[in-house]
């Protein structure tokens, strides 16, 4: 079977494109503007944002981590005596 490093290419742009997409978004800064406004939230809303952010933050620090991961195996497959590459015909 062979490999389809095109169909891999787009896919790496692709997560780049919206991990990209996201930070131009700066929704850290439109989240700091409103939360400053008088009479905000509630109590109880307020523990439902922190929960929100709590597990976003979660996410965001597992996909670095998972992206970290990736790129380390992916170099060590790529350099690996254990994956040598073909012969020339």
């Amino acid at each position: 079977m062979a490999h389809d490093i095109q169909h891999l290419e787009r896919k790496i742009r692709a997560l780049g494109d919206v991990i990209a997409k996201t930070a131009e978004h700066k929704h850290d800064e439109q989240l700091l503007t409103y939360i400053h406004r008088p009479g905000w939230t509630t109590l109880i809303e307020n523990e439902l944002v922190n929960a929100q952010l709590d597990a976003l933050h979660n996410h965001a620090t597992a996909l670095d981590a998972g992206l970290e991961s990736l790129v380390k195996i992916a170099d060590k497959i790529g350099r690996s005596e254990l994956n040598p590459q073909p012969l020339p015909p």
